[in-house]
């Protein structure tokens, strides 16, 4: 009996770029030797339901005409990082057929259903999570990507690497992820709680801390085995938290909410913030007592007392968009990322700001959810809400 094969299996590559081996396909026998067809037999191609990546799509010519005996596709492209991708092929009168699996990776740029939180853990080791439970990660600094295997759908809003190998993240609907392993598999366990969780900072094994909506806050002191949670004291959504030491963190939020721990997030005092509006991010420099929180309407402000006091920086005449993240490289080198792909960098602490600091980014209308650097004082971890869609190596990171 004759079939539809494969004769040249498709091969993965890089998001945003052709297959690296485009698929063939024609007609077998049972020994699986090319069987001549006629000239003009509509062959088509798919992805195969549930493998790689959900919601990815198959773009390019998908239905070829048969030439010589075969159907030769050239300009297939998949958009979404994954791995164990199969094609199908299927013609009007014969059984359809599965390619053998393929991954696909990411170089630059890369595209996903949503990317919200990201990592710098070192140089080479970075990772970003987001909508639909998707968590990438890059061991190259951020030229290449690849999608890890999720156990969760739902969105994730912000990830945390205590070493390589342990790390955190946090989403909707209560949910908080660990591995052990780099991210070769990832767990879901339970903090006795079903509240969206918008960040998770470790300053280390034995402090840590996660803040979300409705003022929740949790502290763990065993590498996030266990949690406690903690009465904030407050209402409003907590967006992002970060340590400055062992035992200092802030966290902001909602109507411009700060509060402050100096107990390693046993209890919180709320202090005065200098703008009603939403916060999303704030850093401190670790070590220091140095730090910023960015928000809507292009709010940003800074503290030098530990998060005590805050003063507004005026940066209306960059930018007039939200700004969703911020992070230092060291004392004096700073970005801040935001809506519509407005890139804000300083170099003098944040005495002032410079637009479209990224070169290449100068022209991205993107809304940038996150930025992290892997310095002194680059925090690590990251947490911002919102459905961002590039990871984007700018150079210097």
């Amino acid at each position: 009996p004759v079939a539809l094969g494969f004769v040249t299996e498709p091969g993965g590559g890089q998001t945003g770029r052709p297959l690296g081996t485009q698929p063939v396909v024609g007609f077998v026998d049972s020994q699986g030797n090319a069987v001549a067809v006629d000239n003009g037999i509509s062959i088509s191609v798919a992805i195969k339901s549930g493998t790689g990546s959900s919601a990815a799509t198959l773009s390019g010519t998908t239905t070829v005409s048969t030439s010589g005996g075969y159907a030769e596709f050239t300009d297939l492209e998949i958009n979404r990082l994954g791995n164990d991708y199969q094609l199908v092929a299927s013609t009007s009168g014969y059984d359809s057929v599965e390619s053998q699996p393929f991954a696909m990776a990411g170089l630059g740029q890369v595209t996903t259903s949503g990317m919200n939180g990201f990592t710098a853990i070192n140089a080479k080791d970075r990772y970003a999570v987001g909508a639909s439970g998707d968590i990438i990660a890059s061991n190259d600094g951020g030229r290449t990507w690849r999608m890890q295997d999720s156990p969760v759908s739902t969105d994730l809003n912000a990830v945390d690497f205590l070493t390589r190998h342990w790390g955190f993240a946090v989403g909707e609907g209560g949910v908080f992820l660990l591995t052990q392993n780099g991210g070769l598999t990832w767990s879901k366990r339970s903090i006795g709680t079903s509240v969206n969780l918008k960040s998770v900072h470790f300053y280390n094994p034995r402090r840590g801390i996660i803040v979300g909506e409705g003022g929740f806050t949790a502290r763990s002191s065993n590498r996030g085995l266990s949690w406690n949670i903690v009465n904030s004291g407050v209402s409003e959504n907590l967006n992002s938290v970060s340590f400055s030491s062992a035992k200092k963190a802030v966290a902001v939020g909602q109507n411009g909410r700060v509060m402050t721990t100096s107990n390693g997030g046993r209890s919180w005092v709320q202090r005065q913030s200098a703008t009603n509006n939403r916060l999303r991010s704030i850093r401190m420099q670790r070590g220091t007592r140095r730090g910023w929180a960015v928000g809507s309407n292009a709010m940003m402000m800074r503290t030098t007392d530990g998060g005590e006091t805050w003063t507004q920086k005026v940066v209306s005449s960059q930018t007039d968009k939200d700004l969703n993240d911020v992070d230092f490289l060291d004392s004096n080198i700073g970005v801040a990322v935001g809506n519509g792909g407005t890139v804000l960098k300083t170099v003098d602490g944040g005495e002032t700001w410079t637009g479209n600091a990224a070169g290449a980014l100068s022209s991205l209308s993107a809304d940038l959810r996150a930025v992290g650097f892997s310095g002194k004082y680059g925090s690590r971890r990251s947490g911002s809400s919102g459905s961002g869609r590039s990871i984007t190596k700018m150079s210097g990171d």
